[in-house]
């Protein structure tokens, strides 16, 4: 069963996570924002906000925070494949050099 928790204290906890996340990407680490992220689904399956009403400025951060993670997470995904274009053309490069040099290396002779 799932615990309950009035629904302002829900969305600042949400708030928390998402600006963690975004500090998270600002610095590189992936691997922090990936861990907060986990914590906040964890978080969401295991409590449930009551049925009070939030101010609209929080439910608005919680938003705003949540789009700059997202775009914070699809620049990272953008730089990884940038990144994994630039080791294949490496590869294929690499690739179809000869492996062996008619006459022998550099400076035998």
């Amino acid at each position: 069963m799932n615990d309950v928790i009035a629904k302002k204290k829900y969305l600042e906890h949400l708030l928390e996570l998402s600006k963690a996340m975004a500090a998270a990407f600002e610095v590189g680490d992936v691997d922090m924002a990936s861990e907060l992220y986990d914590e906040r689904e964890r978080f969401m399956s295991s409590v449930k906000p009551d049925d009070t009403t939030a101010p609209d400025d929080l439910v608005d951060q919680v938003l705003k925070h949540d789009q700059l993670v997202v775009a914070a997470a699809l620049e990272h995904r953008h730089q990884m494949l940038a990144s994994a274009t630039r080791l294949n053309t490496v590869r294929g490069y690499a690739s179809s050099l000869p492996t062996k040099l008619p006459g022998g290396d550099w400076g035998s002779g």
